[in-house]
């Protein structure tokens, strides 16, 4: 059951770091290789930093 908590965790933190990337596209980056370089860091920046929060939560909440 935990690992299901924390896929669906991750997901989550995925759509939003995704959803972030597409509200706040940076306009003076003219690659798209850049573009998807900038985005990956971003979500898996996100998914690394919401993950390592949910684990803290999940911990503390069975003590």
């Amino acid at each position: 059951m935990t690992k299901l908590k924390f896929a669906v965790a991750a997901g989550i933190f995925a759509a939003l770091g995704r959803a972030v990337t597409i509200l706040i596209q940076p306009t003076f980056i003219e690659s798209n290789v850049a573009h998807a370089a900038l985005d990956g860091l971003f979500v898996g920046a996100t998914v690394y930093l919401g993950l390592k929060i949910f684990k803290r939560t999940v911990d503390s909440q069975s003590e």
